[in-house]
């Protein structure tokens, strides 16, 4: 029943809306993770060491778990991502339950226990379904607080980590071999290893398997139209019902103003963008991946919609069309009720030789286009932006470097 009673809270944070607290925390979270649906297994599996006997439940179901889902022909990468979650799903309660959350040290002793951005994020929704299903009256807001606390922290630091260093190289290989192996790739495995190689430091973990496809997929189809002279940038559409959620994804040639120009469309067609990650390879290939609102009966089955946003792209490249003028009219109209600034804070440093920015913003129509173009303004490009917008506000980090018009 416990087990039962954890999918359920599960389910609940799947379903969340904005209006449902706590829950739409988790939800946001969730639905930031390559592979969401991969948590039941973990939940499924969670307690599984319990009937073996063993003075460590979670040590004993990690082996049971790993015969389960190897029987279920899991690929690989999943069943690393289940099992680990299974063997540790108690350390993170226990962390917080024994250490000051706010300390350095601790801090980073537990990111290096979970590893990745996606362990961590796994493990932190684990935890609040597996106490939520033990008890309803377990959980309290005091717990909560200690709980988001130290995966904020930890997410910090991971992410440090893994912008100022170098790839974890296993699970590249890993996810690579899979791909070749699933014949996704099939004639194309030339353009993956070249997509893995001219990434960015550190900007892999954040994309799984079906991403890397889907960008190869895209790469192959904006290098066809450019051997034609034409170049456009490449675009798809996907719909994720049960994420509530459309993602565009466009591949293009990078250019300064780039960024700019996708999320003012974006603003202009009535989108609401719910978080973006927007990287630029080593060869001068962006990879933009934006996550919007769910798009009413989906946009796959809305022509019109697509149409319009390559139609309003080509105008705002060519320069016939005041996006400025319009999204600025947006984001005025959108921003009078907050009484005050939208950016609630700011800061710029330099890590790994990179210069980083990271804004602290309220969640309105049109703030992430009135950052993009202040950055724009004052004569920097974006090479890498990751937005995620939790509760009322959004954390956006972006790398910027001097525009190639102000090498000032």
């Amino acid at each position: 029943m416990h087990t039962i009673n954890a999918m359920g809270v599960l389910d609940k944070i799947f379903c969340a809306t904005a209006a449902d607290g706590v829950f739409w925390r988790y939800h946001k979270v969730l639905m930031s993770l390559a592979s969401p649906d991969l948590i039941y297994a973990m939940l499924l599996l969670h307690d599984i060491g319990k009937g073996a006997a063993a003075q460590n439940h979670a040590r004993a179901g990690a082996g049971i778990a790993k015969a389960v889902l190897r029987r279920w022909n899991l690929p690989q990468s999943d069943i690393d991502a289940v099992v680990f979650a299974v063997e540790n799903h108690l350390e993170m309660s226990r962390f917080w339950q024994r250490n000051d959350v706010d300390d350095e040290e601790a801090v980073l002793r537990f990111a290096k226990l979970a590893g990745t951005e996606a362990n961590l994020k796994n493990l932190y929704i684990l935890t609040f379904c597996d106490a939520n299903a033990t008890s309803e009256s377990f959980w309290n807001s005091y717990k909560q607080s200690l709980h988001e606390t130290l995966y904020a922290n930890a997410l910090a630091a991971i992410t440090a980590a893994s912008e100022g260093g170098a790839y974890r190289g296993r699970d590249i290989e890993i996810i690579a071999a899979e791909i070749i192996a699933s014949g996704e790739l099939a004639g194309r495995e030339n353009l993956l290893f070249e997509h893995i190689q001219n990434l960015p430091s550190g900007h892999l973990s954040g994309y799984g398997r079906a991403d890397i496809v889907r960008h190869v997929q895209l790469i192959a189809d904006f290098a066809r139209c450019a051997k034609t002279g034409a170049e456009q940038p490449a675009i798809d559409w996907n719909d994720h019902p049960m994420r509530s959620m459309t993602s565009l994804c466009v591949v293009s040639r990078d250019r300064s103003g780039l960024f700019l120009t996708l999320v003012g469309v974006l603003t202009l067609m009535g989108f609401d963008i719910l978080g973006s990650k927007i990287l630029t390879r080593a060869d001068g290939i962006t990879v933009d991946t934006f996550f919007l609102a769910g798009v009413s009966d989906g946009i796959l089955q809305n022509a019109p919609l697509r149409d319009n946003f390559k139609r309003l792209l080509a105008r705002a490249n060519a320069g016939n069309l005041a996006l400025d003028a319009e999204a600025e009219k947006i984001f005025a109209k959108s921003s009078r009720k907050l009484g005050g600034s939208a950016i609630k804070s700011a800061r710029v440093f330099r890590r790994a030789r990179r210069i980083v920015l990271e804004v602290i913003a309220y969640d309105c129509r049109g703030v992430l286009y009135k950052i993009a173009k202040m950055i724009r303004a004052r004569g920097y490009d974006i090479l890498f932006a990751r937005v995620n917008t939790e509760h009322t506000y959004g954390k956006n980090t972006f790398y910027i470097k001097k525009s190639r018009n102000n090498p000032k």
